[in-house]
């Protein structure tokens, strides 16, 4: 039995193998799995860049058409320390790592290291492309046939149904709507209430909008969740925990050592978040350690007009605002390599 299931995923190994030669894919279900699979690619396929940014899901807003030669290997969800962790699976390094630091205090991912640091795996997923986590047969079953067949029902079924319903509802207000006018006076008060809350919503996004004019951010049309999330944001941002922040720096002194014994240049960068959150507790230590505790490396802070960013969520940029910040980066990294911390050559000797 055990013999003939062997030979059963052999048969289905192969076959899948040859698929994949003829009609490549690349399908993923979760962040987790995208994280996965762009580490996979930078690792077995990618040549070394000559510029490559680690970091979060708050820098993968950053435009890489405004940074040539670079290479943006931020993951969503995790931190800086996940992208350096892959540099130790590499052959070659780069000759300049830009780290974003806004996120830093959080650790690296256990499943993700786990995922991409097994010597055997590796191995396997180097020279046979069907133990990549974007070319698995299952995501693709479920992408390329089981998502499609649920978008053909939904469309088919569900949506006529959902006409049906709606039809026969409207059909059944429209013969009950003669008697709301004998529900009474009491009805009226809910009708002003509403009318008042709605006037009272509009002053106040209207003077929002006025204080934004004087302040010029660069979003035009806040989220309608941005201060329920900056609030969440808020908190987080106003205590930190000591033992967290010895910890970071211990493991990120590692690293840099590491870097800096291959001839790697390591270059700290800031991302702008909301304006409310730049002065918090745990940006400015985050901010103190880094320049402090690591004097060697050039550090780009945040820009002079950082107070017109407020965000989408508190901490991830909105369109507008990563175009503004990519020119300003990309300006640092000139300002930088011009001045000789970072080289625009590779060093030898690795």
């Amino acid at each position: 039995m055990i013999k003939k299931s062997i030979l059963f995923c052999g048969i289905v190994l192969g076959l899948w193998s040859l698929v994949l030669r003829v009609a490549p894919v690349s399908i993923t279900l979760h962040s987790m799995q995208d994280n996965i699979a762009k580490a996979e690619k930078f690792i077995f396929d990618m040549d070394t860049p000559e510029n490559l940014i680690v970091g979060s899901s708050i820098s993968t807003t950053i435009h890489m058409d405004s940074l040539p030669e670079f290479y943006n290997l931020s993951l969503s969800g995790q931190s800086a320390f996940d992208g350096l962790n892959l540099l130790r699976e590499k052959k070659n390094l780069p000759t300049n790592v830009f780290i974003e630091m806004n996120v830093l205090i959080r650790s690296e991912n256990s499943v993700f290291k786990e995922s991409i640091s097994s010597p055997v795996m590796n191995t396997m997923k180097e020279h046979v492309s069907a133990f990549r986590t974007d070319k698995q047969v299952l995501p693709a079953i479920i992408g390329y046939v089981l998502t499609p067949s649920c978008e053909w029902f939904r469309s088919a079924v569900y949506y006529r149904g959902r006409g049906w319903l709606e039809a026969k509802f409207k059909a059944l207000k429209n013969k009950l709507s003669h008697h709301s006018e004998n529900i009474g006076p009491s009805h009226k008060p809910r009708v002003l209430l509403a009318s008042l809350t709605s006037r009272a919503t509009d002053e106040a996004i209207e003077q929002d909008s006025t204080q934004g004019q004087q302040d010029t951010p660069f979003v035009k049309e806040r989220h309608p969740m941005l201060d329920q999330m900056l609030g969440i944001q808020k908190k987080e941002y106003s205590s930190v925990n000591a033992y967290v922040i010895n910890t970071m720096v211990v493991t990120l002194t590692d690293h840099v050592k590491f870097l800096k014994s291959k001839g790697v240049n390591v270059v700290f960068f800031e991302m702008p978040v909301n304006r409310e959150l730049t002065s918090l507790e745990r940006a400015i230590t985050l901010r103190k350690n880094i320049i402090e505790g690591f004097p060697d490396c050039e550090f780009i802070p945040l820009p002079k007009n950082a107070h017109r960013y407020i965000t989408r969520d508190g901490v991830h940029l909105a369109p507008e605002e990563a175009a503004e910040y990519s020119r300003y980066l990309s300006h640092e990294v000139v300002r930088i390599i011009e001045g000789g911390k970072a080289h625009g050559n590779h060093q030898t000797g690795r």
